[in-house]
């Protein structure tokens, strides 16, 4: 089973010209592909099995990394349940903002969205540019040495990468400031590389573009500082605590201020946004949380909210600045 869509890429064409619209079926069961043509056109197997994130099955050879849905689409005889069936107008939401981020070369490419028949559920499915890694593996797994063993390497120590990485990061949080956007799930898995195989040069994009966690907000017109800020310190707190390394302490020791502190607590207590769930999400351990009780917060009982306001006032002034300094082994 091979939609038209699907049939009528032309790989060799698509490597030569790969800035090329991807193609795409409607989010309906009328069109459906089974894995095994898919597999075939992009030259992906079972063995390019990458991970299964919270929301995507993933594949990834050299040239094409597949992301499929792990929820399915309801058949006419089940009562939907948002665990494990797909939520068309939500699932039309994250492609909208995905072709957004297309638009404006925050994401890698993308080739074709469509639907995949496996195990007689469909699924939602997209192929996208492939990548080398992302930058909490390139970290943990000292892949410099790759980069500095290139025939013509750009960069003339680790150092050095690492601040052309930063830099790059902060680029791409404006961009997306810039769109309007604000990228609540700024961390350093969502943050992919690639590598110039002649001069080691390393290019930055994003994944995960659910709108979800990626939201046009009328807050941010006026609070791009605070929005930023915030966005380096998430990222700066997971690679210390995942990687113990904070590559992005000089950008954060740049901006950081007791105003720009207050802004963000302002930021997140004043407007409806993501961020407390974001926060508590990963980093529930530091607000001596069980991950069960961060799931379960409700921010709209005034009591845990204002605890945890208090405790976020502590934790931000305190680990803004130990962030600025690359050390936050006591938190």
């Amino acid at each position: 089973m091979i939609t038209r869509d699907l049939y009528n890429i032309n790989i060799e064409k698509l490597k030569i010209n790969p800035d090329m619209k991807p193609r795409r079926n409607p989010i309906h069961v009328d069109f459906i592909d089974d894995l095994d043509k898919i597999f075939e056109k992009f030259g992906l197997n079972e063995h390019d099995h990458l991970f299964n994130g919270g929301n995507n099955k993933v594949y990834k050879n050299d040239n094409f990394a597949l992301r499929i849905s792990r929820v399915k689409y309801k058949l006419d005889t089940e009562k939907f349940n948002c665990d494990k069936h797909l939520d068309i107008e939500q699932k039309m939401r994250d492609e909208e903002m995905l072709r957004k981020a297309l638009k404006y070369k925050l994401s890698p490419r993308v080739y074709i969205f469509s639907n995949v028949k496996i195990n007689n559920n469909i699924h939602r499915y997209c192929v996208m540019e492939s990548y080398t890694t992302c930058l909490s593996v390139f970290i943990k797994r000292v892949k410099f040495k790759k980069v500095l063993a290139t025939p013509e390497c750009l960069y003339k120590a680790e150092m050095d990468i690492y601040e052309d990485i930063a830099s790059q990061i902060v680029d791409i949080c404006q961009r997306i400031i810039d769109i309007n956007v604000v990228y609540y799930d700024f961390k350093p898995d969502n943050i992919v590389l690639n590598i110039d195989e002649t001069t080691g040069k390393v290019e930055l994009n994003m994944i995960d573009w659910d709108s979800d966690f990626c939201m046009e907000e009328l807050f941010l017109k006026g609070n791009e500082d605070a929005v930023l800020f915030l966005n380096l310190c998430i990222c700066g707190y997971y690679m210390y605590i995942y990687c113990r390394f904070n590559i992005l302490y000089k950008e954060i020791q740049k901006r950081y201020t007791t105003e720009i502190i207050e802004k963000i607590i302002k930021l997140i207590v004043e407007y409806d946004n993501e961020y407390i769930t974001i926060i508590l999400h990963y980093f529930h351990t530091s607000f001596n949380m069980t991950f069960d009780e961060a799931k379960n917060f409700d921010i709209d009982n005034i009591d845990q909210k204002d605890r945890l306001i208090r405790i976020i006032r502590e934790k931000m002034l305190y680990c803004a600045r130990c962030l600025s300094k690359n050390d936050i082994s006591n938190m």
